[in-house]
């Protein structure tokens, strides 16, 4: 395995700091020698814009209608979506389920 490094600013806090990496983090600690780089997690965007014919997106989509995609969703019990599920259940209510 192969360990690299890099350096640069933590994109969260603003400090200085040195990441020794390979397949994993190795370590990561204050450095006082850091290129001009921010160093983030890699955040992953779980957006879903539509199913079952839906857009999410469109104003003038009715309740029924996105109603109608998650119930979709929940009998293909697609779990990539599962949490946009919740987070819309949690939104609208079982009121329109």
């Amino acid at each position: 395995m192969e360990i690299s490094k890099c350096s640069g600013y933590d994109a969260l806090t603003g400090e200085t700091i040195a990441v020794t990496f390979g397949n994993e983090i190795v370590s990561s600690e204050q450095s006082a020698d850091v290129d001009e780089f921010y160093l983030a997690p890699g955040f992953i965007d779980l957006q879903v814009n539509g199913f079952a014919g839906v857009d999410y997106n469109n104003p003038n989509e009715t309740h029924d209608a996105i109603a109608a995609s998650l119930r979709a969703q929940f009998e293909l019990r697609n779990r990539k979506h599962q949490e946009l599920i919740d987070l819309v259940w949690l939104w609208f209510g079982s009121r329109h389920l």
